[in-house]
Parts: structure tokens; sequence; C-alpha cells
């Protein structure tokens, strides 16, 4: 888990693995001070989704920054989305922690999912499905016909969840994504059957 801790006028970022510690014989010590948990199989979480509020901002902005293939937001798109009504933005949290989180555009019937992203060290744990199900729950409930999403080619991992959540690739658009320069295929889960 990623954690953002104030003390004073600054931030530290701890990072605590599926509560596994440095001094946890499950920890493999690399070199210096960097350390590889080492954990034998993910354990499904039941994290409980919720709106966000600007004090979680810290924490989605470290999930944010530990998750290369997510839209890299500033502190104030973040405080923006969550004042907007016309925008969703939901944690994923367990025992008052923030594990992930999901943006979408809901002002026209076509909502669309801006951003998401979870910790790494709790992937493939049930993080993403769940953000992904509220969404669509939410989206059902609010009288949207579809949600779209834009997924760089190379984020298998989340074509992946969208596909296993009801999405269906539609598209493609070509050298959409900057840094590096890769095309942007284009899901969509349909909520209203024609």
């Amino acid at each position: 888990m990623v954690e953002t801790l104030h003390g004073g006028r600054h931030c530290y970022r701890t990072t605590t693995f599926l509560g596994v510690g440095l001094d946890d014989p499950r920890t493999l010590r690399l070199s210096g001070s960097c350390y590889i948990p080492v954990v034998p199989q993910q354990q499904q979480m039941s994290p409980k989704i919720s709106p966000a509020t600007a004090a979680a901002i810290p924490f989605i902005l470290s999930i944010q920054h530990a998750c290369a293939s997510a839209a890299q937001w500033k502190h104030e798109d973040y405080a923006t989305a969550i004042a907007q009504p016309d925008r969703l933005v939901l944690i994923a949290e367990k025992d008052s922690k923030i594990f992930g989180f999901v943006v979408a555009y809901t002002g026209i019937p076509e909502w669309e999912l801006e951003n998401i992203a979870v910790a790494p060290d709790v992937r493939r744990c049930g993080v993403g499905h769940a953000l992904i199900t509220a969404l669509i729950e939410r989206a059902r409930q609010g009288g949207a016909t579809e949600i779209r999403q834009e997924i760089r080619e190379s984020s298998t991992a989340a074509q992946k969840l969208g596909l296993s959540a009801g999405f269906i690739q539609e598209g493609r658009r070509p050298d959409y994504y900057r840094d590096p320069v890769e095309d942007a295929l284009l899901f969509k889960h349909l909520l209203v059957r024609p």
C-alpha cells in the first residue's frame, strides 16, 4: 500500500506491502535499501467503495504516481473533479487505507471513464473489479446508456479488467497517447440494449 504521511510542511511516502514488513522473512532484500516483498499468492479483497472527498486526494496521487499507465493528473484536477456535479470520483478502501480510485465524467448519458488506478501491491486482488462494478451500478442508477473508456494498447491488465466487467473493444485511435506515443483502444460498456 502506498501511503502519504504528512509531517509539518512535508509529505513523506511510505510503502507497506500487504502487511509484510522489512523484518518479515517473506521480504527479500535485494541491495541497499531496496526491498521486494515475497507474497505467495494474492488474496481477494472486498473493499468499501465510496465517493472521494478532498481528504483522499494525497492518497489518490500516491497511487496514481505508482501506476505508470494511469493518467497523471494534478491535485487541482482531482479537487475540481470531486467538486463537480457532473464528475464521479470513487475510492476503494479497507481498514481506513485507500487502495484504488476511479474517475468518470457523468454529464451526458454516455459516461466516460477518465482515470482508474490500483495500488501495485494489491493488483489482481479484486480492487479494480470492485471499482468498475461500482461505477457500472452508479451509471445504471444515473440513467446512463453506456460507459466509454480509452486504454493504452500496452495496458493489457486494464484491457482484461474491462473485458471481465463486460466492456467490448470497438475501435482504435492511432498515436493518441504521448510519453510514449501509442494507440488508444476504445472500449465501451452498454447499459441499455437497443
